[in-house]
């Protein structure tokens, strides 16, 4: 009897010193067991065997549409405006007017060019009076003696004749003035008798008519130079 009281004693003692957890697990037990026991449901088939509930069939999702063409984005048109660029202002251009430049005068012709010298000296001229008809005498002459002939002498109309012993009937001579540079041609129109030669050569170097002698410009103390084309 007093080992029943003890063992109760002490089960009292014990449910009082437990109290407070057991009474705060009981209800997370009894929440455990109603979550987990719907697990365990077996069924019972025909034959009497317990095979365990299948799992509920998975739902369907509807079929997803078909894919739609993403349209392409739209990009605005538009114009970059052209820059309008202003002309520049127009600027005077002064034009100075320069004068034509004149050219060089050409270099004088030298009258005496590819000529041969023959001799220089004094100059004789036959009397004014030839000017008048006498040397067309005498060109007469020398063509009925067989000399040249009207066709091929070369006449001058200045009168411009001239006499040398060592060019004959019809040549042509230049004649230049040594103290100005005045040079003009004339024709040999007559001839030195071969007696009056040696006479001759001491003392002129030509004989000239005497519009050619005026036109040189010589006088009584003239010196001349004589070229010819040789």
């Amino acid at each position: 009897m007093r080992l029943s009281q003890s063992s109760s004693t002490v089960f009292r003692a014990t449910e009082q010193r437990r109290s407070p957890a057991y009474r705060l697990i009981t209800p997370l037990f009894l929440l455990f067991f109603v979550a987990v026991l719907p697990l365990s449901v077996v069924q019972a088939n025909d034959d009497g065997r317990l095979t365990p509930l299948a799992p509920p069939a998975p739902t369907q999702s509807p079929p997803a549409p078909p894919p739609t063409a993403t349209p392409s984005p739209v990009v605005p048109s538009f114009v970059v405006p052209t820059p309008v660029v202003s002309p520049a202002p127009s600027v005077p251009v002064q034009v100075r007017s320069v004068a034509p430049t004149a050219p060089p005068p050409a270099p004088p012709v030298n009258p005496t060019a590819g000529l041969t010298p023959i001799g220089e000296g004094g100059a004789a001229f036959y009397a004014p009076g030839y000017d008048n008809g006498g040397w067309d005498a005498i060109i007469r002459t020398h063509m009925r003696g067989g000399q040249g002939s009207p066709d091929t002498f070369p006449y001058s109309p200045e009168g411009y004749y001239c006499v040398h012993p060592d060019f004959v009937f019809g040549n042509i001579l230049t004649l230049q003035n040594i103290d100005t540079g005045k040079t003009i041609r004339c024709t040999v129109a007559d001839a030195v008798a071969p007696w009056d030669q040696g006479y001759w050569r001491s003392h002129f170097v030509i004989e000239i008519s005497y519009s050619l002698f005026t036109a040189l410009g010589l006088n009584n103390g003239n010196h001349v130079r004589v070229l010819a084309l040789t």
